[in-house]
């Protein structure tokens, strides 16, 4: 996670991740900003940000937070584990972390 937050600008997708990510750690409230620097903001503290990661309460995800990640990442060709495994292992993860809990 500290090699994504050093990226000023992430590889093609690791952004989409990042924002699927914040949306389910929302609590329900998607944010208007899920650009790069808010993804960087939340990955501020490492050892916090895996934390909540770990502690994510995945049987009470919000329905708002999996639909539009359904409607608006599910669809991109790089939204997937193998891609970004080429880009960033710690993508990977998260990238397949979103996708299980969705």
């Amino acid at each position: 996670i500290t090699e994504l937050k050093a990226l000023s600008s992430p590889p093609a997708g690791i952004d989409d991740v990042m924002a699927g990510v914040m949306v389910l750690m929302g609590g329900g409230k998607i944010s208007k900003d899920l650009s790069w620097g808010a993804a960087k903001k939340t990955m501020g503290n490492v050892d916090q940000f895996l934390n909540a990661l770990l502690a994510f309460d995945k049987d009470n995800t919000p329905v708002i937070a999996c639909e539009w990640i359904e409607k608006n990442l599910f669809s991109k060709e790089n939204f997937n584990p193998t891609v970004m495994k080429s880009k960033s292992s710690a993508a990977a993860g998260m990238c397949g972390w979103v996708i299980n809990i969705v």
